[in-house]
């Protein structure tokens, strides 16, 4: 979030040496000659991965209502700095203590709706104690003592800045807290999805929800197990809503788990259960471990969707990428029809990519499809490969159909196929129905089950 700054005062103050000093370049130009600043003077810099935008103003001379030309403009100036800012710096010089110049300046301030920083420059020069009174009596809430050319009391005014837009940031969390509440409920709940973000511990579940919802929400650590609970998070992005889950990281079982980490797996699984849609974040760093293995088949037991996302990729070698890209590929193999993204949260690589999976993943999730096209679709898949005979017996299917009760079964794309003698189909044959399915209706991501019905016959009792 970039926060926005305005340089105020009379002229000769040190606005333009503060200006330089802040951004560390010889930008605006110095010099002790009255309104050397004609025009309103910008530079960014960055603190902390925060943009700070300054704007140096020219000294402001409020004299009487006939004022010439110029300085009508500069005030013009002037104000337009104020009006674009998100706080002001109002500058004032210590060796003239308060003058007349200040004074007017200070009472045209207090009619601005922002946010007034009394900076009391050149203190270097000065007794703080004997002259500080003469500043505290124009009642800024905010004065603060530097000297722009020594470099006193800056540190302190670049924290004052990462406060503001720690607030700032704060303020617009809570209007965008405020828009989502006054969005009708039943709207917000008919149109979001439901996200979980699992995996084993220290992958950079919490750092990826921070970066995709823009803000510090959730605390992050190299520490394994940061994150304790399940937390949710409602958001939402180019006009769709999202409700995501940041869960425990799911850890190998050990025999001295404490009860701690048993109720955050729980915790854990109660969240898998209840999402439309799970992100499973892999470590680039780590090797595909017989525990990732098993959190994936957890997620295939619960029949729920899923993305692969392979965090840190920006720490892995150019050498070593298209090898190990290989290699976690071959090790997930046996789920088929998936999106794996390989990102980097920290250096922002691939995050908005995943978004568009996660529509389409949905959009596979929400496909209805009519007897006849399912029908159709089997026949193919039958005359392509035949059910294999089994004890002398070949299975026959002979229509299909869409899951009438879908509820039951909301998370998955069901398909219900009718035939005789089914109790013969093998596992690789029901594999070989699935995959086939899933290619020919484009289900990438999604988790589908296909239930048999033997067709009776009307003529046994």
């Amino acid at each position: 979030m970039k926060l926005i700054i305005s340089l105020i005062g009379s002229s000769n103050v040190g606005k333009s040496t503060l200006f330089n000093r802040i951004l560390n370049n010889n930008i605006a130009i110095v010099s002790n000659i009255k309104n050397t600043t004609r025009d309103r003077n910008y530079g960014t810099c960055v603190i902390s991965n925060h943009k700070i935008k300054l704007i140096d103003t020219p000294g402001i001379i409020l004299q009487n209502k006939k004022c010439n030309v110029i300085n009508n403009k500069i005030y013009e100036q002037t104000k337009l700095a104020i009006a674009e800012s998100d706080i002001v710096f109002f500058i004032v010089n210590a060796k003239n203590k308060l003058t007349f110049q200040d004074i007017k300046i200070a009472k045209k301030l207090r009619k601005s709706s922002k946010e007034i920083f009394l900076i009391v420059n050149q203190v270097d020069k000065v007794d703080i104690n004997s002259i500080s009174s003469y500043f505290f009596s124009l009642g800024f809430n905010q004065t603060h003592f530097i000297s722009a050319k020594k470099g006193i009391g800056i540190k302190i005014l670049l924290n004052i800045c990462l406060k503001q837009i720690h607030k700032n940031i704060d303020i617009k969390n809570k209007k965008n807290k405020e828009n989502i509440d006054n969005v009708k409920k039943e709207e917000i709940t008919k149109n979001k999805i439901t996200i979980g973000v699992i995996g084993k511990p220290n992958v950079g579940k919490s750092t990826f929800i921070n970066k995709i919802i823009n803000e510090n929400r959730l605390i992050t650590s190299n520490i394994p197990e940061t994150t304790r609970d399940s937390i949710h998070v409602l958001f939402q992005y180019k006009k769709k809503y999202y409700s995501i889950f940041d869960t425990a990281g799911i850890r190998k079982k050990k025999i001295n788990m404490n009860s701690i980490e048993k109720v955050s797996v729980q915790k854990t699984i109660q969240t898998v259960k209840k999402c439309e849609l799970i992100l499973l974040i892999f470590n680039s760093q780590e090797e595909i471990s017989k525990q990732d293995l098993t959190i994936l088949r957890k997620i295939e037991e619960l029949e729920k969707s899923i993305i692969i996302i392979i965090n840190k990729w920006d720490l892995v070698d150019k050498k070593n990428k298209k090898k190990i890209r290989n290699n976690i590929i071959s090790k997930i193999k046996f789920i088929k029809f998936f999106d794996i993204h390989f990102i980097s949260c920290l250096k922002n690589l691939n995050i908005n990519k995943i978004f568009q999976s996660i529509e389409k993943t949905y959009h596979s999730l929400q496909l209805k499809f009519n007897s006849s096209f399912l029908t159709n679709i089997l026949h193919k898949i039958i005359k392509k490969h035949k059910p294999p005979i089994q004890k002398g017996q070949r299975s026959k299917l002979k229509f299909a159909h869409p899951e009438k009760n879908k509820n039951i079964f909301k998370n998955s794309q069901i398909i219900v196929i009718h035939g005789n003698k089914l109790n013969y189909i093998d596992n690789t044959y029901k594999k070989y129905l699935l995959n086939s399915f899933k290619e020919l209706l484009n289900l990438t991501g999604v988790h589908l089950k296909i239930i048999f019905r033997e067709t009776k016959n009307p003529y046994v009792k």
